[in-house]
């Protein structure tokens, strides 16, 4: 389906543990680092959810305050 807008990162399922080392591998464009910069927050999730664990609780990073968000990186 055409949209004329540019996915970065599609159907994509992730699960670390913590303490867990991750080694994302793909091929040049393919949204690896799209991917890690929403995870940290720099880039903004448009569709799905992003489930992280803080204080014993997911927190999706695409619905979740500035100030939540802020108190994640800073504790982390």
């Amino acid at each position: 389906k055409q949209t004329g807008l540019i996915v970065g990162v599609e159907k994509a399922n992730l699960t670390v543990q913590r303490g867990e080392i991750c080694v994302l591998m793909g091929l040049s464009g393919s949204g690896k680092s799209s991917l890690l910069r929403c995870i940290n927050g720099l880039n903004t999730v448009s569709r799905g959810r992003l489930l992280i664990e803080h204080e014993g609780a997911d927190v999706d990073i695409a619905q979740c305050s500035a100030a939540t968000l802020k108190a994640m990186r800073t504790k982390r």
